[in-house]
């Protein structure tokens, strides 16, 4: 399934934990920060759903975004 519509949320940490890793995002829907988790057992993070959805979101905003997988642990 293409992702190419979604848009695209900034990484902003990639913080491993015992059992998978948390990646903080910018969301590109409400400009918030979100933490969304990612298993060890994937090698990329995809779409997600943002936390925002149903709160103080632009009519009309999309339901999902798109992770770009790091190639590196982001540190902003």
């Amino acid at each position: 399934m293409s992702t190419d519509w979604l848009p695209v949320a900034l990484v902003l940490r990639v913080q491993p934990t015992t059992t998978t890793r948390l990646v903080t995002v910018r969301c590109p829907i409400c400009g918030r920060q979100h933490v969304h988790g990612w298993p060890y057992g994937l090698d990329t993070i995809g779409s997600r759903v943002p936390h925002c959805v149903g709160r103080n979101v632009p009519t009309g905003a999309p339901g999902s975004y798109f992770i770009p997988t790091p190639t590196e642990n982001p540190t902003r």
